[in-house]
């Protein structure tokens, strides 16, 4: 008799276990579906995205690799970049390749971490190309293994969506050489180069007629990202990068994708990494309860938000160099008025789970440093992201 409970007690438990995982495929079917259809919360900007991702998923990635002391030929891969291995660009002292050194003219730029040089490379028919060879300083973040992959894979995966310069070679310095002069370990790469940034095309007094052209080329960027699973908060006007076409076009791409400040969780099926990080994601997929579409609505404001917020802020400590009043700061912001409507129409419940996005310990100290502890709180974020300057 008991024996007759127990299989009893099994099969409806059962049922009820296939009925409640049958509905949770639906749903996320029917969620899929709202992001390819543009159906989903984002006010309808997630449909040419969602198509686009999918497509891009199924492309191949193109790399020349430096291995050891020598050039392999392009490598064709049909793995996605959460796959990388740091293994297949690895080698054991750290050396700029004789090809490449003797086409280096001068210092780009530099920040904590890397130092970016202009570099003349030909190709097999002669002709020369410029791009940008970024090499890691002194204590660098991506001397070590974890940070190197992952910042990696970042700039592969944001390069096969065209939001990240393409990549034209890469290698990894297990070992820094020996000498005064030698070379540090780390993440070397080689990619497109972007004559201009975003703050200098904003302190211009040209900016407010290209301003609607930049923040076009900005919302492709940050839509791709947060449709596949990006999560990036360090944005600034410097992290993004513009080249002018000869038709007058611009193309506008976002750099920097360090791992202490770039997060990523495929919306594919992957097998997930162990060594991947990222709490903020995470987080926020448990307060949206698991709605992915809208985990991309909020991510999506949340990096315009963010970047619009510092653009505010550099136009505004920037003034006497830019030498514009405060309606000519506003009128050169290319991202003030998008992110004032966009924030506008967002419900109520999002804007508050972009507000708990937007105070955690990652994101709130990002905002710290920009704005300073006393202008780093949501309320006055979200007013620097509209374009007041409240500091």
């Amino acid at each position: 008799m008991f024996d007759t409970i127990q299989v009893a007690i099994g099969l409806v438990l059962g049922a009820r276990h296939t009925s409640r995982r049958c509905t949770l495929e639906r749903d996320a079917a029917a969620r899929r579906s709202k992001i390819v259809q543009g159906d989903g919360p984002g006010d309808g900007h997630g449909s040419i995205v969602g198509l686009h991702v999918f497509f891009s998923i199924s492309q191949n990635f193109f790399f020349t690799f430096v291995h050891r002391s020598y050039f392999l030929t392009i490598i064709r891969h049909n793995l996605m970049a959460y796959s990388l291995k740091l293994e297949d660009i690895q080698c054991a002292v750290a050396h700029i390749p004789e090809e490449m050194s003797d086409g280096i003219c001068r210092e780009l730029g530099r920040g904590a971490n890397n130092r970016v040089l202009k570099i003349i490379l030909e190709d097999d028919e002669g002709e020369e190309h410029v791009y940008a060879l970024r090499k890691p300083r002194r204590r660098s973040d991506t001397q070590q293994r974890g940070n190197a992959l992952w910042e990696w894979r970042h700039m592969s995966r944001a390069a096969e969506l065209e939001v990240a310069p393409k990549i034209h070679s890469a290698w990894f310095a297990r070992h820094a050489a020996r000498g005064v002069d030698g070379l540090p370990s780390g993440l070397y790469t080689v990619s497109e180069r972007y004559s201009h940034t975003m703050e200098d095309m904003i302190s211009t007094p040209e900016a407010s007629e290209w301003k609607d052209e930049l923040c076009g080329g900005i919302m492709r960027c940050l839509d791709l990202l947060a449709s596949d699973g990006f999560f990036m908060y360090d944005l600034k006007p410097t992290n993004v990068v513009v080249r002018k076409r000869d038709d007058g076009t611009m193309d506008v791409r976002v750099i920097d994708y360090g791992r202490d400040f770039c997060e990523w969780k495929p919306r594919t099926s992957v097998t997930v990494d162990p060594t991947a990080s990222t709490p903020n994601i995470d987080a926020l997929i448990v307060m949206a309860e698991g709605d992915m579409s809208l985990v991309t609505h909020v991510l999506y404001a949340a990096m315009l938000v963010i970047l619009s917020s510092t653009t505010t802020r550099s136009l505004h400590e920037d003034r006497t160099d830019h030498r514009m009043s405060s309606s000519e700061r506003l009128a050169a912001h290319p991202l003030a008025e998008h992110a004032t409507s966009y924030l506008q129409n967002m419900q109520g419940k999002h804007v508050a789970l972009l507000r708990r996005v937007l105070r955690g310990d990652d994101v709130r100290g990002v905002l710290r440093h920009y704005h300073g502890r006393r202008c780093s709180g949501t309320r006055r974020t979200l007013a620097l992201a509209r374009g007041v300057e409240v500091c």
